[in-house]
């Protein structure tokens, strides 16, 4: 159960409510104390009654759906001030390089505002919680009513000289309150050496802190890793000669608080390891498409029992920061996943691999009252959620910890 930040009360009540795992009530409604959800209405009459009974005052009364805010798993809102500057053009190798030279020419305070950009951006989507990479420091001095796991990042690219700087950033902790916790982020498997990855795995267990790496996202980096070879040889230098999952298991790092980003080069029989040890596998549908890659291995994942989660990346690297469109582009790409799944993809499963998943994503009691309404006429239960899932509606209102942090008038 979550604590209570205040004793302010929060009645809704909407045409359907989206509680766990997809279910849809009709004529439901949600009762919240503090910030925290308190009780689950079958009718609007029993919140009426509730509401008078605890002096929460009036109850709002929404049209459409009611349903957990979104969870983006994987984000960089610090890069979203180079959306639409970095082309993609001559594959994954060019684009970082391009990248790397923007960032060059960043000073602090564009990475700072392109957080505050971005997490607006995330909120007016219906996002109300994001696991986001801070790669350099500056989420201290950003305030937004986004819930945010702040996953520090830091690599050394195999340079033995560069490890101890590269664990000296992340060694003091991160001081979190109210909508913040922190989490650790190991660039990846072939940026991060095993001596760096050893040393964070240590840092997070002592803080009882997520962690998140970006895995298998390109053919490039199994072939280096694997044997050596490919683009990445002359960069990197020697090549360890293992797979990157087995860097993390060997740091300590595969377990139910690891969340893997991208991995869309899975050797056989990873995807079972992965799902053995309850780790997240995060994936990011518009990323992948502004790359141009090959159709993501959904269903080897889901048929190992893979907890799949979605994100957006940043915007250097996708059109937009809209969990809705990472959702109806799953759908789109995938057609076979059941509504539900894909909304659970987007909400509970994100809420899991950033580490909250036993506090928010879902409507349910004793969860943060973190919710989106989408003002659309729906005659059926599934109609509401093909609307979510496969549609991206335009959200009408946001809470986060039953405040209400954005509101946008109906086109």
């Amino acid at each position: 159960m979550v604590e209570h930040l205040s004793k302010t009360g929060l009645v809704l009540l909407a045409d359907w409510v989206v509680g766990p795992a997809g279910t849809v009530l009709s004529k439901a409604g949600v009762g919240s104390i503090g910030g925290v959800i308190e009780r689950i209405f079958t009718s609007h009459g029993e919140g009426v009654r509730w509401a008078r009974e605890v002096g929460a005052g009036d109850p709002m009364h929404l049209n459409g759906v009611l349903a957990p805010g979104w969870v983006n798993a994987h984000c960089h809102l610090e890069l979203t001030g180079l959306a639409g500057r970095i082309s993609c053009e001559g594959g994954f190798p060019q684009w970082i390089g391009r990248l790397m030279k923007a960032k060059s020419e960043f000073a602090l305070e564009d990475y700072r505002q392109g957080v505050i950009t971005g997490a607006q951006a995330l909120l007016a989507g219906g996002t109300t919680s994001v696991g986001d990479i801070d790669s350099q420091g500056v989420m201290g001095r950003v305030e937004s009513p986004l819930r945010m796991r702040v996953y520090r990042e830091s690599l050394d690219a195999f340079h033995p000289q560069r490890t101890p700087g590269a664990l000296e950033w992340v060694r003091k902790p991160m001081e979190c309150s109210g909508l913040r916790g922190e989490g650790l982020a190991p660039h990846a498997s072939f940026t991060v050496s095993p001596a760096l990855m050893r040393g964070m795995a240590r840092l997070a267990r002592g803080r009882a802190a997520p962690v998140t790496v970006h895995w298998s996202e390109t053919q490039a980096e199994v072939d280096w890793l694997l044997r050596g070879e490919g683009r990445l040889a002359d960069v990197l230098g020697p090549s360890p000669r293992c797979s990157g999952l087995h860097i993390l298991e060997e740091a300590g790092l595969l377990n139910g608080e690891l969340s893997l980003a991208h991995g869309n080069w899975p050797a056989p029989g990873e995807e079972e390891s992965i799902a053995q040890a309850d780790a997240t596998l995060v994936h990011c549908p518009g990323s992948h498409q502004f790359f141009g890659r090959e159709p993501f291995p959904l269903r080897r994942y889901l048929d190992a029992g893979v907890r799949v989660a979605l994100g957006t990346d940043s915007q250097a690297s996708n059109q937009e920061l809209d969990m809705g469109r990472e959702v109806a582009l799953l759908r789109k790409n995938f057609p076979w996943v059941d509504p539900r799944m894909a909304f659970c993809m987007g909400t509970e499963h994100g809420a899991r691999a950033i580490g909250w998943g036993t506090s928010v994503g879902r409507i349910q009691e004793g969860f943060h009252c973190d919710l989106m309404h989408v003002d659309a006429s729906v005659q059926t239960a599934a109609d509401a959620m093909e609307l979510l899932t496969g549609e991206n509606p335009p959200v009408a209102q946001v809470w986060v910890d039953g405040r209400s942090v954005l509101t946008q008038e109906r086109a």
